[in-house]
């Protein structure tokens, strides 16, 4: 499984994001969008927009920290 996590380090639902997986030991590829531009052009072709924090699942989209929260959660026991 590859997890892409499109971030703004500024933003708190980003930092609330990237604890929960650190805390489910997942590792992902940080994508910081405030210092790369090649990172932000990727969320707006991908998303149409800028919001984040966005993950990409192997090329499934979940945006917004509700969204990837929900997922973690129906994914990985430790949470349920």
């Amino acid at each position: 499984m590859v997890l892409e996590l499109y971030f703004s380090p500024t933003d708190e639902s980003c930092q609330k994001i990237m604890e929960l997986l650190k805390l489910q030991h997942l590792p992902y590829i940080p994508k910081d969008i405030s210092g790369d531009l090649i990172h932000l052009q990727k969320l707006l072709q991908i998303t149409g927009n800028k919001t984040v924090p966005c993950l990409l699942v192997d090329g499934h989209l979940l945006q917004g920290e509700t969204e990837i929260q929900d997922w973690v959660n129906q994914n990985f026991s430790s949470m349920k």
